[in-house]
């Protein structure tokens, strides 16, 4: 409770009566406090949107990568470029890829076990790569590849693989390829066929390309992070905006239901009299606190002057 008011005294001095008001302000309290930590809340969320470090949750690659758009960007640049391209979860899940060979979407991805060594390589030989940075290594079906990491807020959600391919200063391993084709039950003349169409370039393309690949995975670790940091911004936006009518509306109640002193406070023999109900509870409470009665009019003058009646 908040309490004003001023004592009538009579001509000998003595308090008579008082008048003034008594408010209750703890819902008033409770919203100011509310509206303080709301707005230490947006001061850190800002201070967290400028920092590099953050949570992205439970989210995986899928999830925070418009797939669609980047697989026409590597469409279009494998039309130019001729350099096989893939991003995959850390899952081993193909999420975009152009220029794919026919000998690993025909053969080796549709048999278990030549799946298997996919699977294996793209999650294995891929482990430990730096962000800036790229790996060249060839699958256990192989094949050569080379892997830049996708990083999003500081953790590994993917891979982004240059491959398949073989380099034009190396010879074609068709021995190797041919038993192959015989443990797997591959037909061999179709499956040495698309060995033929496996693209060949030289060392020099690889290093362009994957200094190009390195800035497109660095590209859409940003691009991802701080989509999710506007989105979340966003939505904690709407959520404060709630909390802030909601706040406005029980101040209005609170204002709308103060309750006032409209009456008086007689002091009659040196007693408290006349007193209304919710200064009556005051009284009680101060009473209480002091572990002895309050009912002297002049003592509770006493106590307001001494800012008593600005507690709650």
């Amino acid at each position: 409770f908040k309490v004003r008011g001023r004592p009538i005294r009579n001509a000998a001095g003595e308090i008579v009566r008082w008048f003034g008001t008594l408010l209750n302000i703890d819902r008033l309290l409770k919203t100011q406090e509310a509206l303080r930590a709301s707005e230490e809340h947006v001061r850190l969320k800002l201070d967290s949107i400028l920092s590099p470090a953050g949570d992205i949750g439970n989210l995986e690659l899928a999830d925070i990568i418009d797939a669609s758009a980047i697989q026409a960007l590597v469409d279009n640049l494998y039309q130019f470029a001729r350099l096989p391209v893939g991003i995959l979860d850390l899952k081993g899940k193909v999420l975009i890829g152009a220029g794919w060979q026919d000998i690993c979407t025909r053969f080796h991805r549709v048999h278990p076990e030549a799946c298997r060594h996919c699977l294996e390589s793209d999650l294995e030989l891929t482990k430990g790569v730096l962000a800036g940075e790229f790996r060249l290594y060839k699958c256990k079906n192989g094949m050569w590849d080379a892997v830049t990491p996708v990083m999003v807020g500081g953790q590994h959600m993917g891979n982004l693989f240059c491959g398949q391919f073989f380099f034009k200063d190396e010879p074609l391993a068709r021995e190797f390829f041919r038993a192959q084709a015989l443990k797997y039950g591959f037909d061999e003349e179709d499956y040495l066929a698309a060995l033929e169409k496996v693209p060949r370039i030289s060392r020099e393309a690889l290093d362009t390309g994957m200094v190009f690949y390195i800035k497109l995975a660095e590209m859409l670790s940003k691009l991802s992070y701080s989509n999710i940091k506007l989105a979340r911004l966003l939505s904690e936006r709407d959520t404060l905006l709630r909390s802030l009518r909601e706040s406005e509306e029980g101040l209005k109640h609170s204002m709308e239901n103060v309750l006032k002193l409209s009456g008086q406070i007689t002091a009659r023999n040196g007693e408290l009299e006349d007193v209304n109900r919710e200064l009556e509870s005051f009284i009680y409470s101060v009473s209480h606190d002091l572990r002895a009665p309050l009912r002297s009019i002049a003592s509770f003058v006493t106590l307001l002057g001494k800012g008593y009646g600005d507690r709650l």
